[in-house]
């Protein structure tokens, strides 16, 4: 998806798990939740979407959730998390982001 190994994105930003020409437009989808989306299922909607659009990429999940407890969030305010994990063949990438409104 990315053009790197597995060795080459572990461990770095999220950006690495959109392809290099989807990197605006899905980092964008959290700078739209940053400028008042509130509805987490949208959010998540659009990011699955630019993961899916990669033929290489299969996502595992993609959730908005609580950063205490880990438990989904319908509606995003306050400090939440982006976690994803995404299969690149057999290499499974884990990664969140926390953002906070």
């Amino acid at each position: 998806m990315t053009g790197r190994s597995a060795q080459e994105v572990i461990g770095h930003s999220l950006e690495n798990l959109f392809p290099p020409k989807l990197v605006e437009s899905s980092l964008g989808l959290i700078k739209k939740t940053l400028a008042g989306e509130r509805d987490a299922a949208k959010v998540i909607a659009g990011i699955r979407a630019a993961i899916d659009a990669e033929p290489l990429a299969r996502v595992d999940y993609v959730e908005a959730v609580d950063p205490v407890n880990l438990d989904p969030v319908a509606e995003i305010r306050g400090e939440f998390l982006i976690a994803l994990a995404v299969f690149i063949g057999s290499t499974r990438l884990i990664d969140n982001i926390r953002v906070h409104v």
